[in-house]
Order: structure tokens, then sequence, then C-alpha cells
């Protein structure tokens, strides 16, 4: 953003904005660890049961969430980290997505194989697993990672101009749209997609059709060229007409023509030199 700033002419934004999830992570941990009383957890529950809406015990699992410190949570969660990393099906949802955007950020900016950058880019985007350590709310951790490929690909687009993308990230994204409509995505780890796969596919398929016409359009080719094979359309292939069978009609040899020529003029000389009296 301060780059566009910069190009406009127009001040640039302070980073002290950033620094406030910093500083209210270790704030809050700094509490917890040093300040927080005995009874807080008590009272804090007594203060969410007023709220009739708060249902599945809310107003107790919640105060508990809130006031259990990171070292508590570092010391029982992390045991499940290496489980939480390496689920096939967790990687199955949130990979469709995230290769389609850091295949387009690789194809639009040109970014090389096994360079730092693209170490850079993965590590950024995978960061977010290292929260397994200390949550147990597993499938929104995973699919953080997809949030942060969306936000690399937005600063890129705000700080460098992008090249014209291939024709492979584009059918990549939209393979990846299509596996996302065709998989099932459990929310919040206890709701899940209530959509059966024929109403998402009804629904989706405007979508698709619109993708599809885009990538289409802006291909650069006429849909007459695209509907054609080998220069000829496909009505003309299928019922030719009169005017078009005479073309197709094969024209005499303009070299055989001229050969013959020749040899007809070279009878005829051949001819007045034997007869004198010609």
């Amino acid at each position: 953003m301060n780059s566009r700033r910069q190009k406009l002419g127009m001040p640039l934004l302070s980073f002290l904005p950033l620094l406030l999830p910093i500083c209210t992570f270790l704030g809050t941990a700094i509490w917890q660890e040093k300040f927080m009383s005995q009874n807080f957890v008590a009272s804090l529950t007594a203060y969410f049961s007023q709220f009739r809406f708060l249902e599945r015990d809310s107003n107790i699992t919640v105060p508990i969430w809130i006031t259990t410190t990171f070292h508590d949570y570092y010391t029982t969660q992390s045991v499940e980290f290496a489980n939480r990393i390496t689920s096939v099906a967790l990687y199955g949802l949130i990979l469709p997505s995230v290769l389609a955007i850091l295949f387009y950020i690789v194809s639009v900016y040109r970014i090389r194989d096994l360079s730092i950058e693209a170490l850079i880019l993965v590590s950024f985007c995978f960061a977010t697993q290292l929260m397994h350590l200390i949550a147990w709310d597993t499938v929104r951790i995973w699919e953080y990672t997809i949030l942060c490929a969306f936000l690399a690909l937005w600063i890129y687009l705000e700080i460098f101009a992008p090249d014209k993308a291939s024709s492979a990230s584009r059918l990549l994204c939209l393979a990846a749209l299509v596996a996302n409509i065709m998989m099932h995505s459990p929310h919040l780890g206890i709701v899940n997609d209530q959509h059966t796969l024929q109403s998402r596919l009804l629904l989706y398929t405007p979508v698709i059709v619109g993708i599809l016409l885009l990538m289409l359009y802006e291909g650069g080719t006429s849909m007459t060229e695209r509907l054609s094979i080998q220069g000829a359309a496909i009505s003309q292939l299928l019922r030719p007409t009169k005017g078009a069978i005479a073309l197709e009609q094969p024209k005499p040899d303009a070299a055989f023509g001229s050969q013959r020529q020749l040899s007809e003029s070279a009878d005829h000389n051949n001819a007045m030199q034997q007869d004198p009296h010609s």
C-alpha cells in the first residue's frame, strides 16, 4: 500500500499499527502468567451465564479457553503436532486452493524454482501451521494457509506489476475451484457443509461458465477461430455448399501446363528445320 501511495505522491503510512497484535499477544501472555486472579474464571463464568443464547455449556468452556495460559496450551497440544501436520485429509482440503494461488504468483511474477524468494513465499503461507503447537482447532488452522496465500498474492499485486498469466495457471485455478466444489469442508470442527453435490454444482455452474468465457475472451482469439477446424467453420464442414465444393476441386498444375507449351514449341521448331521450303 505504501508503494502505491508513494507513486501517487501521498504520505506513507506508519508501520506501528502492525505492532498492535504482537503487543496484544505479549501483554495477554504476561497477564495470564503473572496477574490473573484465581477467581477470574468463576466470575467470567457467572457473567456468561446471564446470556441465554449461549448453548452447549459455552458459558463454562469459553472462560476456560480464554484463561488457559499459552504454556499450558503448549504442554497439552504440542504432543498432537505430528499427527495434525501430517493429516492427508487436511492436505487435500487446502492444497487445491493453495497450489493454484502459488502457481499463479510464480507464473505472473516469474519466480524461479528453488530460489530464496520461492522459499520465503512457501514459508509465509505455511507459517500458520505452527499454531498446532498451542491450539486444538485443527481445521481452521489449516485453512489459514489459504488466507496467507491470498495475502501473499495481494502483497505482490500492491508492490509489483504482474505479467500476463499463463494458460496453465488459469486452468489450475479453474481445477481448484471444481475440486473445492466436489469436496465437503468442515467448519469450525463441528458443522459440516449441508449442501449436496448436485446443489453445489448447480450453484457454481454460472461461475464456472463465466470463468470459461473470461478465459476465452482474454486469450486474444476470436470465437470464430476457436470454433473452426483448419480455418473452416464446423457448419461448412458438415454441410458444404456448391461454391465451397468448387473451390476445393483441384486446379490444373501450372508447372505441367508450362512444360506442355515448351514441348509443343520445340516440336514446331523441329518441323520448320526439316522442311526448308516452309
